[in-house]
């Protein structure tokens, strides 16, 4: 059951990841930016899309230390936000990635409603447990792309909201970014939790979020 759930994470994870660039990839074209059309990125051929560490080692590491948090990236969708040309379309391509991952998540909620319906068998409970995963790991990746931590579409979407000098310093530590995202949600937690403190308020939030959501649509 243990490698049947992996493969199944591993298989939602993937297609969650490369929904979620493509997504970006698609609403820069329809708004005048045919960057990623002309890279070949706007396929779901995921050996186009896949980061080695990003799209499966990263999650499957987080999945097996039962952290309670799984995210994980693909190779971004390159974007020329200056063919975008106003503010209001580089947001919209800035939370396409994000709109894909719940319409997944509701679309996966829909099916397993009829899923419940239909009589059990070993088949058809891989296949609930392949829609209850797609719904959890795509409100996950989400809500979590939405913080404005850079590289995340949030900051995007925080510059364009507020582009005054501070925001844009901030932002320009995009480089730094991952290694913050990690530090927060997973290192600083294991070390508090070590030190017998729990502390994890980035976790935290989104699972409240994310328990909020599932209620309504599962």
């Amino acid at each position: 059951m243990m490698i049947i759930n992996v493969i199944i994470s591993i298989l939602v994870i993937m297609i969650a990841i490369i929904v979620h660039e493509v997504a970006h990839g698609w609403a820069a074209y329809y708004l005048g930016d045919d960057t990623a059309q002309k890279a070949g990125r706007l396929s779901f051929n995921p050996l186009k899309h896949i980061d080695w560490f990003g799209t499966i080692i990263l999650p499957m590491i987080l999945f097996f230390s039962k952290t309670g948090f799984v995210f994980g990236w693909a190779e971004p969708v390159p974007v020329d936000y200056t063919k975008l040309r106003t503010k209001r379309n580089i947001i919209l391509t800035a939370l396409a990635g994000s709109a894909a991952n719940l319409a997944l998540a509701l679309t996966a909620a829909i099916l397993l409603q009829l899923w419940h319906i239909l009589p059990s068998n070993y088949v058809l409970g891989l296949i609930g447990r392949f829609l209850l995963y797609t719904i959890f790991i795509n409100l996950v990746l989400a809500f979590f792309n939405l913080l404005p931590i850079p590289p995340l579409d949030g900051a995007k979407i925080l510059l364009l909201w507020n582009d005054k000098p501070l925001v844009r310093k901030y932002l320009q530590l995009e480089n730094y970014g991952l290694a913050a995202i990690i530090l927060l949600i997973f290192i600083i937690p294991a070390f508090m939790q070590a030190c017998g403190i729990y502390f994890n308020p980035i976790s935290n939030f989104i699972k409240t979020i994310i328990s909020t959501v599932a209620a309504w649509i599962i």
